[in-house]
């Protein structure tokens, strides 16, 4: 079995691998130099090279940042682990919604869409040119409207990039992608894949959060917004960080609304996704 990644969180393997394996460091010294010294026993050789762990001359277990070995590792590392993992790495491909248990380590495999808000933003930006090559009618209302959107989508959603995988069971894990852990430019990837990829896909990831069904609709959740604010008891106040919270406390409702994960989906955070060759 191959597995051709796009995407893969080299700090969050490196992580769980230095915790799974039971005493690997005790202590990394500052990062912030080319090489560190590593006070402990290091049990396992493999896992410590992935970690850019190696034996120096002096004896000791040395860290040193190596970018181009560590990419060359990466496979291999995932590998190490999800055997790690073992039983603790539950696949939820087969799972409905009901039966995925929430703050858990899950691989799920399915069907797999893309979703860059940045280049959704540039489009809605230049709607009006689009629409005069391919000769789009469209009312200027229109076009303002569009503006608006590509406006709000860069304030709201900058440089947001998602990716969503699907099971049998039509259960949706959403995760947000770190660019800097992406194989390729998202242009790469749709060039190559489409939107919706019809490969097989799987996704290693950590649920963060399942939401709740809320009565509620977006309009709903807005009705009441603001009505918490009293801007003119701030003499009244003891400190001024207690009022600006309040705001902030209000302004979370925006980001509940635009900026997170709602029902159905389920909120994880992505380690590793990646098709299957056989």
């Amino acid at each position: 079995m191959y597995r051709d990644f796009i995407y893969y969180d080299e700090e969050k393997v490196k992580s769980i691998l230095a915790q799974l394996d039971s005493g690997l460091i005790e202590s990394i010294g500052s990062e912030s130099t080319h090489t560190g010294d590593i006070e402990g026993n290091v049990n396992t050789g493999v896992v410590a090279e992935m970690l850019g762990i190696k034996l120096g001359a002096n004896g000791k277990y040395e860290y040193s940042k190596n970018n181009q070995s560590n990419k060359v590792l990466h496979d291999h590392a995932f590998s190490a682990m999800v055997d790690l993992m073992g039983k603790n790495l539950k696949d939820v491909s087969n799972l409905d919604r009901s039966q995925i248990s929430n703050k858990s380590f899950v691989k799920i495999s399915g069907d797999m869409k893309i979703y860059d808000y940045k280049d959704l933003s540039s489009m809605l930006g230049k709607w009006d040119k689009i629409g005069e090559i391919f000769n789009i009618k469209s009312e200027s209302d229109d076009a303002d409207t569009f503006q608006l959107f590509s406006e709000f989508i860069t304030e709201v959603y900058d440089d947001l990039t998602i990716i969503e995988l699907k099971n049998k069971k039509n259960s949706i894990l959403t995760g947000l992608v770190k660019p800097k852990y992406l194989r390729e430019t998202m242009r790469d990837l749709t060039f190559k894949y489409g939107t919706t990829p019809d490969h097989k896909w799987e996704m290693v990831c950590q649920i963060t959060k399942i939401p709740q069904n809320k009565s509620q609709n977006i309009g709903d959740r807005f009705a009441d917004f603001g009505d918490t604010l009293d801007v003119s008891k701030l003499n009244e106040e003891k400190s001024m960080s207690n009022f600006l919270n309040s705001f902030i406390d209000e302004f979370n409702k925006l980001y509940d609304v635009f900026a997170s994960v709602g029902y159905p989906n389920i909120a994880v955070d992505p380690i590793g996704v990646y098709r299957i060759i056989e």
